[in-house]
């Protein structure tokens, strides 16, 4: 439904724009474009032979959209959750997820200004660190005890559930810390659930 949705008003929609002289960013065209190329064999395909079966398919390519294309988007989720719980995440430990929202007229400053936007990503991460380390202290009755340096992975989202500009913060970290021991080894803790 969405690529004939696409397929039937992109040309007209990009008509009306330049009647009207109103400017559609080219990255944007670009994007549209390649959505209605994405996985037809009549834009370029791959032939993939099995050689114990002798079956043969042609897989077409992919437009590898960051944005718009729900099947490449879904791709490369999946791919990046592999690839951090594999390679990145240690395992066995509990994470929680943070999510920091923000009023409109800052979501809009944000949208537009990568440095603002790493900075406020730089001062939540820190926030909730130093959050961790108190309540290490507090419920753990650690007191002269050397932390190792925790992580954090946060992730700015963009977009609401309806599309709309939300441009927000997701930040997974540790449901606790590291403490290194004498021998300098990091050791997890874990902590108590946050209050509301």
């Amino acid at each position: 439904m969405l690529y004939s949705c696409v397929d039937e008003h992109l040309p007209g929609f990009l008509a009306r724009c330049e009647d009207l002289d109103k400017y559609v960013p080219g990255f944007v065209q670009r994007e549209f474009e390649a959505f209605l190329h994405c996985g037809i064999l009549d834009y370029g395909f791959a032939r993939v032979h099995c050689q114990a079966c002798s079956f043969d398919r042609l897989v077409a390519f992919s437009c590898k959209g960051r944005a718009f294309c729900p099947s490449c988007g879904a791709r490369r989720m999946e791919d990046g959750a592999a690839h951090l719980c594999n390679e990145v995440l240690p395992p066995l430990i509990p994470y929680r997820q943070w999510v920091l929202s923000f009023p409109k007229p800052l979501r809009y400053l944000m949208a537009y200004n990568a440095a603002i936007c790493r900075d406020i990503t730089r001062v939540l991460s820190r926030v909730v660190l130093r959050y961790l380390k108190w309540l290490a202290k507090k419920f753990l009755k650690l007191k002269s005890v050397q932390f190792a340096n925790p992580g954090a992975l946060v992730v700015i989202q963009r977009f609401g559930s309806g599309l709309n500009l939300n441009v927000h913060l997701h930040a997974l970290m540790t449901d606790g810390v590291y403490v290194l021991d004498d021998q300098g080894r990091p050791i997890f803790w874990v902590l108590p659930e946050p209050s509301r």
